[in-house]
């Protein structure tokens, strides 16, 4: 390194691996930015790297390093906070690093992703753990990111605070389902991994991690079908819901919720599956023709949402059963559904208390009736199992999506939609 070079990096040096493709590709599409603060970049493979760092050639190579202008030296996610300091826009990992166990979260989460800097191409595959699935961290980060989101967006207005909290919970869901997946060997290429986090909804992480597996391509019927369910979220948002509104905002928003429903998870997300299926990969659609089944247990464990039914049975019902029984687990099951719900559906509206919790305890109450002698006596099965499950489901749904959330939630998010 020259003076000049010295004096051109006023603010400090950033120095990354030279030899990993995702960090050189990561150091260019930063360079402009950290130059514009008054950064410079080096690669760490450098001579005078070492001497400066005080490293030696064969462990300096483990981290990223920051290295100031005053002489101080940050190394791995300490220098990921630095920088993020930079920029209104990563700022928020300084707050999470300031929550309890924040810091150790993303120290985890630094040294996962430089383990595997070198697996973009998918050599790299991770053993089958021995030990237990989820750690005390993982735990820890699950609770945290809806924490986190909520204190972030509480000030804001409902449908805000709904869309953040739910996102965070679905973003600890997926780490949970990461995990498991590693637990029973599945690889986990850095492609695919940063596909699974921010690029699919669903939570069967043992499928879309599963490269033994082939997958059929979709024909093209499916790709219409789910193109016409998503315009027909959009038609049912964007004109059914603003003609209903001045007669009834209440048929209005339940127009809009179920446009939302189709859009996303019917329409969207569908799409997703389609595309990572036709790449080769395990990602099933998380809704499937739950109009079809023929019973609650059919509707909630293999149609309905399998984002949460898969995870909640292989996480929670599974290892729960083993102690207390499969009635007693499926009920347990249900009630942490409604705390959720709760978290997302009350607590935004600031009201409604109880109500999502006693839908989904009616579920499982439901759930657990059919297993009974009784219930077979009755042959439920059919289109008697049809609307026995339409019944249940559809009936009491006002519990879940109740009246103070369709008024503080839903109506002001289709007005910030321009749906009104």
């Amino acid at each position: 390194m020259t003076d000049k070079d010295a004096g051109r990096a006023q603010a400090g040096w950033v120095f990354y691996d030279a030899d990993c493709r995702l960090c050189t590709g990561t150091a260019r599409r930063m360079e402009g930015l950290l130059l514009s603060r008054g950064f410079r970049l080096a690669p760490l493979q450098a001579a005078w790297v070492f001497e400066r760092l005080g490293r030696s050639p064969e462990t300096h190579l483990n981290e990223m390093a920051l290295l100031t202008g005053d002489g101080r030296i940050f190394g791995g996610a300490d220098a990921m906070l630095q920088i993020s300091r930079l920029f209104w826009w990563a700022r928020w990992m300084n707050g999470l690093a300031r929550l309890p166990l924040g810091k150790s979260a993303l120290d985890h989460a630094y040294g996962w992703l430089a383990a595997r800097r070198n697996c973009a191409a998918g050599g790299c595959r991770v053993p089958p753990n021995t030990k237990a699935a989820h750690s005390l961290i993982d735990w820890t980060l699950v609770l945290l990111l809806p924490l986190f989101a909520g204190l972030m967006t509480w000030h804001l207005t409902g449908w805000v605070f709904m869309w953040a909290v739910a996102v965070a919970m679905g973003f600890g869901g997926k780490w949970l389902t990461y995990q498991d997946a590693r637990k029973q060997g599945r690889a986990a290429p850095l492609t695919r991994t940063l596909g699974w986090f921010l690029a699919w909804p669903g939570l069967d992480g043992r499928a879309f991690f599963d490269q033994a597996t082939t997958v059929a391509r979709p024909d093209r019927s499916e790709w219409l079908a789910a193109v016409v369910k998503l315009l027909l979220g959009v038609v049912l948002i964007w004109a059914a819901a603003p003609l209903a509104l001045a007669r009834s905002p209440v048929l209005a928003a339940w127009l809009a919720m179920v446009g939302i429903v189709f859009c996303l998870h019917f329409g969207a997300f569908h799409l997703a599956s389609l595309a990572w299926r036709r790449a080769g990969v395990n990602a099933m659609p998380i809704m499937r023709n739950p109009v079809a089944a023929t019973s609650l247990a059919d509707f909630w464990g293999n149609r309905w949402n399998t984002a949460f039914s898969i995870p909640a049975r292989r996480l929670v019902l599974g290892p729960l059963a083993r102690r207390i029984g499969m009635s007693a687990a499926t009920f347990v099951v249900f009630l942490l559904s409604g705390v959720l719900h709760e978290l997302v559906i009350s607590l935004p509206a600031r009201g409604g208390w109880g109500l999502p919790t006693a839908y989904f305890a009616l579920q499982g109450c439901g759930l657990i009736f059919e297993r009974t002698t009784f219930a077979r006596s009755l042959r439920l099965e059919g289109w008697c199992g049809r609307v026995f499950t339409f019944v249940v489901t559809a009936v009491p749904a006002w519990w879940l999506f109740h009246p103070l959330f369709v008024q503080n939630v839903i109506l002001p998010m289709l007005q910030a939609l321009g749906a009104t």
